[in-house]
């Protein structure tokens, strides 16, 4: 699973939001979102403000 990555374009969400374009996405510290399928996406699972998550 390491060897390839989870989506071609990271900082795009699965629902199509650039995740890149939000103030949360480079917070530092627990508040920081991890963008879809991100790094403790799972553990973390942050509400989106802008859409609804669709993972």
């Amino acid at each position: 699973m390491d060897k390839y990555p989870l989506k071609k374009y990271p900082i795009v969400g699965a629902c199509g939001l650039n995740c890149g374009l939000c103030p949360r996405y480079y917070t530092q510290g627990t508040s920081r979102c991890p963008g879809c399928c991100g790094p403790d996406f799972w553990q973390k699972h942050p509400g989106c403000a802008f859409i609804t998550c669709c993972v």
